[in-house]
């Protein structure tokens, strides 16, 4: 199969320098990856793709709940995006949610990264 490149505005063209630490979230860059790790002295800075996204209200996916089966079990839903966005946030912190709207009807969720989306 054929698998379209993906454009992202936001992922890093060229490799940051080590350690690099985001100014916004305090996340750090080493070893090819973002990690909560305390960044030490003297360590770069950047902002983050997360927190660009963030900045820019340019969310990278979307999820709307709603329909009679969310309507039954509402609190429980709640309850699942909440863990759901901890457990991914702590793992991986460019996974991170931007808004949570809970309205009467239906949930919108928007998040920086789409893997958390799909979870």
């Amino acid at each position: 199969m054929i698998q379209e490149k993906r454009h992202d505005a936001y992922q890093q063209r060229e490799k940051l320098p080590e350690p690099t630490v985001c100014i916004k979230c305090r996340a750090m860059f080493q070893a090819g990856r973002w990690t909560w790790e305390a960044a030490p002295l003297g360590a770069y800075t950047t902002i983050c793709p997360a927190c660009q996204r963030v900045e820019d209200d340019f969310p990278a996916a979307h999820i709307e709940i709603h329909g009679n089966f969310f309507k039954e079990r509402r609190e429980e839903m709640h309850n699942l995006i909440r863990n759901t966005e901890k457990q991914e946030k702590g793992e991986h912190p460019l996974e991170r949610i931007m808004t949570f709207a809970a309205e009467e009807e239906h949930f919108l969720v928007t998040t920086t990264g789409i893997q958390s989306a799909k979870r």
